[in-house]
């Protein structure tokens, strides 16, 4: 506050110098408040009390909005003065008075009369109105941060009584003497229960209710002793003239508006805090919150004090959410957001165990080390690419940890594990909201350009089968059929079934150099395990398991025993074989275009052309009939990568088919009459 008042000296005196004029800020009893006389000018004092001249201002200036030009009523001096509208300064109503100055049109006696002080121009008087004005509202600014400040003091003082370890009536009189002074009040005062029946004033604090002290009223009597008898807090606004006033009319007292806040322990009312004023204007709204909170915490301290504690709690998760979403906004790499959640649920669970499994089995460590949790939630990893409804009855065991999916599609995409000291609503929602966002991040950045970059990359690998291996290829169309076809008796995700049986015939080590880590990865990771009988113990996905299944029937291996495949599953499959038996000869008798009879196809721009694409279209077709990838189109044709993908699945949408090798088919066909 000091240094706002120094700030506000040195802006009038600047002011003052630059305008050379003396400035004052005066209250409306006539006191001098600040006044600033830089360079010397005649600055004598006002003597504006219980003069006739400030009578005249004050008639004035309660009702001008912008600074006006005024005399002095004294005829033998007519000096004159700028006077600003009223604002608020130093905790009272105040106006800015600029002058005395004389216009410089005086007569010579004038002159000899007036000697000293300062003369303007007319041209200068407009400046002087005009900067009065910006020094008022620079004035109101200053004030108002002088103000709000010490009453942000103010108030950060009267909560700490909540949290003091201390007596009420030790809290009573300190607190009771901030809300007087904060809300403008004529007295505040607590009266406790006395008899069984009766209530006593025991403390008052403010000039006007010191005569309530001591006076005893029966519980119903008056407006206070209806707030006892209802249990419950009562405020009365305009009740001067009423009789229920009558306990304060015989302390000499006509309070205009009243409130009362019954104090309880185990429900029964034992005492209240109580306050008024005489007039003005009702209580503000926030002192309603404060004695709400007041009162309760004298009621009982200790469930304030675990209150406040779970306050600070809310906080930290408040400002820990913030943190989290700072990253989710500004970083495009959905593992930063990842580490920040570790980070977050390290500190809200005080080190205790944190981690995280992704798709493809990168795992994420943070806090105490602990390998009886870290294998909890590494069995929890089988459920990594199901579906979001078979993981959910395993969101929380007796270890108090508790999981949440990242989940894209519906499918589990990973999974974020904290341990905790104890579950609760609080920490439960809070991961599954850190849950949720990462999900966000996940299949945002996932199912963007990136994620096209992989389907491209696994189709590649898959249509190079066939100009590598020819046998191995129709084992994988053979694999894909099956499996679509078994999708109709057993639930699973075909999708990343398919994607994963593409490119089987592949080293693993391999694949996973080549593709990042998606469902299909897992799918083989845990197939390979299958192959290897690495134990009938481990949870191995469905599709794995159905993956194990159908290579054990396209490659003719069904003395292959493979441990851990489910017997059910195993069962329904030899079944779904049988039926599929009496079928089989037809479909290996269906046409197969070979990768030799594709490559006899040289011209294909008389199919191209006629085909119902655009212009464009038919150029990035023919670029991608001759081998070309996506980015050696775009520099053909100088566009970006971006939009040759984009016509690129235009063609394959108007072409009926899903990938470079079927759309040449396509063509073959076209070209032979087949279509």
């Amino acid at each position: 506050m000091i240094n706002n008042v120094h700030i506000i000296e040195e802006l009038l005196g600047t002011y003052s110098s630059y305008l050379q004029v003396p400035l004052w800020i005066v209250d409306l009893s006539g006191e001098i408040v600040i006044k600033a006389n830089k360079d010397g000018l005649d600055c004598s004092n006002l003597h504006l009390e219980n003069s006739v001249f400030l009578d005249d201002i004050k008639r004035m200036v309660e009702n001008i909005k912008r600074p006006v030009l005024i005399m002095s009523s004294e005829e033998q001096a007519p000096l004159k003065y700028v006077l600003s509208p009223l604002f608020y300064g130093e905790n009272r109503p105040c106006f800015l008075l600029a002058g005395p100055f004389v216009e410089s049109n005086l007569t010579e006696k004038e002159e000899i009369l007036l000697e000293g002080v300062h003369s303007i121009t007319q041209e200068d008087k407009h400046k002087l109105i005009q900067s009065i004005e910006k020094v008022v509202e620079t004035l109101k600014v200053l004030y108002r941060d002088t103000h709000s400040k010490q009453l942000q003091k103010e108030k950060l003082n009267l909560i700490k009584e909540f949290t003091y370890n201390k007596e009420c009536k030790e809290i009573l009189p300190s607190f009771f003497k901030n809300v007087l002074t904060i809300y403008n009040l004529d007295f505040i005062g607590f009266a406790s229960k006395n008899t069984v029946d009766t209530f006593c004033v025991d403390l008052v604090v403010g000039e006007k209710g010191h005569s309530l002290n001591g006076v005893t009223f029966y519980i119903g009597e008056g407006l206070l002793g209806q707030s006892a008898a209802a249990e419950k807090e009562m405020i009365w606004n305009g009740i001067g003239q009423s009789n229920r006033a009558e306990i304060f009319k015989k302390a000499g007292l006509q309070p205009n508006h009243l409130f009362s806040y019954p104090i309880k322990n185990h429900d029964i009312v034992e005492g209240l805090v109580f306050g008024g004023k005489l007039k003005g204007t009702p209580f503000h709204e926030e002192l309603h919150i404060i004695m709400k909170c007041f009162v309760q915490f004298l009621s009982d301290r200790k469930s304030i004090r675990e209150a406040i504690g779970t306050s600070e709690v809310i906080k930290e998760y408040y400002q820990s959410l913030v943190d989290v979403m700072d990253v989710f906004i500004h970083s495009n790499n959905p593992k930063n957001l990842l580490y920040k959640v570790l980070e977050v649920c390290r500190s809200l669970n005080k080190n205790r165990f944190v981690c995280a499994t992704l798709i493809g089995g990168e795992l994420f460590l943070r806090g105490t080390t602990n390998d009886k949790l870290k294998h909890y939630h590494k069995q929890l990893t089988a459920y990594i690419g199901q579906s979001v409804e078979q993981f959910m009855p395993h969101t929380k065991n007796s270890q108090n940890l508790i999981h949440v999916p990242i989940v894209k599609n519906q499918s589990v995409n990973g999974i974020l594990t904290m341990e905790v000291e104890a579950p609760s609503c609080n920490v439960e929602g809070f991961l599954d909201l850190l849950g949720k966002i990462l999900s966000m991040k996940y299949c945002t950045v996932v199912d963007g350009e990136g994620q096209s970059d992989r389907v491209d990359a696994l189709e590649l690998l898959h249509a190079s089968i066939k100009e590598w291996n020819t046998k191995e290829y129709q084992l994988v169309q053979k694999a894909l059929t099956m499996a679509e076809t078994f999708s109709q008796l057993e639930e699973f995700n075909l999708n990343d079934l398919k994607r994963a049986i593409k490119v089987v015939p592949y080293r693993l080590s391999f694949i996973k150099e080549k593709i990042s880590a998606g469902p299909e990865i897992s799918i083989l990771e845990d197939y390979h395990r299958l192959l290897e009988n690495q134990g009938s113990n481990h949870f191995y996905r469905i599709e794995s398991q159905i993956l194990g299944l159908i290579y054990r029937k396209v490659c003719n291996k069904e003395d292959l025993d493979i441990e851990g495949i489910n017997e059910s599953l195993k069962e329904k499959f030899e079944a779904f074989i049988q039926s599929m038996e009496l079928n089989e000869k037809v479909e290996m008798d269906k046409v197969e275009i070979s990768l030799e009879d594709i490559e006899k196809v040289r011209d294909v721009s008389s199919v191209i052309i006629e085909l119902p694409l655009t212009s464009r279209e038919q150029e990035v077709l023919h670029l991608v009939l001759e081998g070309l990838n996506n980015q050696e189109v775009a520099s053909a044709l100088t566009i970006s990568i971006h939009t040759v993908k984009n016509h690129i699945t235009n063609i394959f949408r108007k072409l009926n088919v899903s990938d470079r090798v079927q759309a040449m088919a396509k063509i073959y066909r076209i070209k032979y009459g087949m279509e």
